[in-house]
């Protein structure tokens, strides 16, 4: 029985690892795609976050990754799938559906498309940003929100999250200044999550 265990686990946890991979993958070709000013469509996406959420997997090795797997080189991908993957486990440990799991965790990962119009020397700066550089930084969420009204009003949680992530329930975040009642349930998690996430994991402003 002991090497019957074996066995089986090394396959689902190989499987599970290549989650990680997937959704890098899919969100990597998201931002080339808004760089590049085009169209793209997130049925992939979807398609990697239910499988994500499809199997409770007693110490995730996808769950794992997102936890030790640090290269702040690649931040810009790997910040928004550590938070994707954290929305889903919080979310199942606080009863959401499976379907509401899924929402969380593709919100998770669209949260900061607006990076991809943020120029890299920006995001990569190690050093202090200047003014105008910071003013254009903290344009994020708004960018991230009208990227995503492109998808249609099927999908519009996904602006209303991306555009709220900074606010905090206190009303003491940005851009609105929004207080607990007015935040979309996903953006108060997802808010927590981003900075859990940027606390444990190097960052170039670090």
């Amino acid at each position: 029985p002991k090497a019957f265990k074996i066995s089986t686990q090394a396959p689902i946890g190989k499987t599970r690892k290549l989650l990680y991979e997937e959704a890098a993958s899919f969100l990597s070709d998201v931002l080339n795609a808004v760089r590049s000013r085009k169209t793209f469509t997130v049925e992939k996406g979807f398609e990697v976050v239910r499988r994500i959420v499809g199997v409770n997997h007693p110490q995730d090795p996808v769950l794992v990754m997102s936890l030790h797997h640090d290269n702040w080189r690649q931040y810009v991908i790997h910040h928004p799938v550590n938070v994707s993957i954290f929305a889903i486990k919080m979310a199942d440990h606080l009863g959401f559906s499976k379907e509401k799991q899924v929402e969380i965790g593709m919100a998770g990962l669209l949260h900061d498309v607006g990076m991809a119009v943020v120029p890299d020397k920006i995001l990569y700066n190690q050093g202090k940003l200047n003014n105008e550089e910071y003013k254009l930084f903290k344009q994020r969420p708004n960018f991230s929100s009208k990227i995503l009204r492109t998808l249609g009003d099927k999908h519009v949680y996904l602006a209303e999250c991306a555009v709220q992530f900074y606010e905090r329930i206190d009303g003491s975040g940005y851009p609105r200044g929004l207080q607990a009642s007015e935040m979309h349930e996903y953006a108060q998690l997802i808010g927590l999550l981003d900075m859990y996430e940027s606390l444990i994991h190097s960052r170039p402003q670090r």
